[in-house]
């Protein structure tokens, strides 16, 4: 995940069903250099990590370990070099986080609230939880359909956000349509089917100055 100017950071993840890491490695590609002092507050996988270059802010937020699914929100402000935490409404994993920049917005979707231990299949949610950097407040929404392994991308000259895919079980049919809130009429729309068919666990991109947007895989 990349935030403000040449700084990129890798946190988290797991090496073994038991093993997770807190870990928050930062480096700085002006100085060449890698930046110590950074720490997860709760050790785990499956975040949802997205950026406020303009405030110099860093969110790791949810994710999972041994012990059950997180609500923790892990925020780094690299222009002060502080930390906070605040809590999702919804602890949850594997969602999708994405950001539009120059409004201040940063969005965290979907996910899994836990395994349902009598069928083995994901609890997915449709809560949105989004932060608005101008103002410190933060509200939700809600996804068209609870999903899980969805993808966020943004097209931040347009100030659109979009989540995509995913799906609701492991047994279920990946998911075609998308969801996406639009700045200026401060609405959202779901149901836009994307897709030529469902994807889930996709990877993406977009090409701001085109409002062209990728989406690969899954």
């Amino acid at each position: 995940q990349t935030c403000a100017l040449p700084i990129f950071i890798f946190a988290g993840g797991m090496s073994s069903p038991t093993n997770y890491y807190a870990t928050v490695d930062v480096y700085d590609a002006g100085s060449s250099q890698w930046l110590p002092g950074y720490a997860l507050t709760v050790a785990r996988a499956g975040m949802m990590a997205t950026t406020l270059p303009n405030q110099g802010l860093i969110f790791f937020a949810g994710g999972e370990n041994s012990n059950g699914v997180t609500n923790v929100i892990d925020i780094f402000n690299l222009n002060t070099n502080q930390a906070s935490t605040k809590p999702l409404t919804v602890a949850r994993s594997y969602g999708a986080a994405t950001s539009i920049p120059s409004k201040g917005l940063a969005f965290f979707a979907g996910g899994r609230t836990g395994i349902n231990q009598q069928t083995g299949q994901s609890n997915p949610s449709d809560v949105i939880d989004i932060y608005n950097g101008n103002t410190n407040i933060w509200t939700t929404a809600v996804l068209g359909v609870a999903r899980v392994g969805l993808v966020g991308l943004s097209f931040d000259q347009a100030g659109i956000a979009f989540f995509a895919g995913g799906f609701e079980t492991y047994l279920s049919s990946p998911i075609a349509d998308t969801d996406y809130y639009t700045v200026s009429t401060n609405q959202w729309t779901s149901g836009y089917t994307s897709f030529v068919q469902g994807s889930s666990y996709a990877t993406g991109g977009t090409l701001n100055n085109k409002n062209m947007m990728f989406i690969i895989g899954g």
